[in-house]
Formats: C-alpha cells, structure tokens, sequence
C-alpha cells in the first residue's frame, strides 16, 4: 500500500487546492484497497486513526480555503470535491475501524 500523507496546509493559491485534493483521493484509493474480510496490519489501522485525527482539521481548512476563493469557481469546485469525500471518508473509516476490532476480537476467542 501507499505511504499517506497528512499535512498541515492553509489554502492560498489553486495549487494548494489541488494538492490536498489529491492527497484526499489517495486516502480515497487507500481505504478501497483495504481487505475488510480480515484483520488489518498494524501499520493500516495507525493510518486509518491518524486520517480520522487529520479530517476534522482538513475540513476547517477546506472551508477557510471556500471563503478565501468565494469568487473563484474552479478552485471552490475543487474544495468543494474535497470536502465531499472527507464527508463520506469520516463514517467509513469509523465503521472500518469498528469492524477489524470486532474482527481481532473473534480471532483471540477462536485462538483461545
């Protein structure tokens, strides 16, 4: 899997809108690449907290960066993109990671 990337980030310029767009589509494509059919390596689980601690702080952001560009169209689109699949990345990492726990529970019950 790919290495993630959680930034602190001010939205000034379309780069920078672009950017974190981008970074938010690799968390994308890294939560579909995951295997919710058994328990996750460590490493995966750290990532999925670590996206969960970063979101609420990137959708301040990606809002300060939507009042910051109101007048331009094309970047507020881009954040707007943004913003949308943070929303829907939050409750499916949350149920993710409620599954793999639920998951290393039945694996201890059964290894006992």
């Amino acid at each position: 899997m790919q290495s993630l990337e959680f930034p602190d980030f001010v939205i000034t310029t379309s780069s920078d809108a672009n950017r974190i767009l981008q970074i938010i589509r690799d968390l994308d494509l890294y939560i579909f690449d995951i295997n919710i059919r058994q328990v996750m390596p460590v490493a995966t689980e750290q990532n999925l907290v670590l996206a969960l601690f970063w979101i609420p702080f990137a959708v301040v952001q990606l809002y300060a960066g939507k009042r910051r560009f109101s007048d331009n169209n094309e970047v507020k689109a881009v954040i707007e993109e943004a913003i949308e699949l943070l929303n829907v990345q939050r409750p499916e990492i949350e149920l993710m990671l409620s599954d793999n726990e639920r998951l290393r529970e039945e694996a201890r019950r059964q290894s006992a």
